[in-house]
């Protein structure tokens, strides 16, 4: 979305779905929650935590990636699998 134009789950999604196809109503689903979180009252913290959960390929990383581009928002990516054995661990 364009700087200064309103945000709405609608207008988000579309711009991620420009982008990641074949995940459009769990994109509906994320953003409908983000934007909801992101102009309710809250204290501080992060406007919400998701986990993207799935096979390589799907569009996790870059469905977050988007989201965090178009909110101006920081991005933190935790990636379990540089966990997954032990000799992951002892990095």
């Amino acid at each position: 979305p364009a700087r200064g134009t309103t945000l709405t789950a609608d207008a988000l999604g579309d711009y991620i779905k420009a982008r990641i196809f074949g995940q459009e109503a769990n994109i509906d689903r994320i953003t409908s929650l983000v934007v909801d979180r992101l102009f309710a009252p809250r204290d501080r913290g992060p406007v919400c935590t998701i986990m993207l959960a799935g096979p390589t390929g799907t569009g996790k990383t870059e469905t977050a990636r988007l989201m965090a581009e178009a909110l101006q928002l920081p991005l933190f990516i935790v990636r379990c699998n540089e966990y997954a054995n032990q000799w992951s661990i002892e990095r």
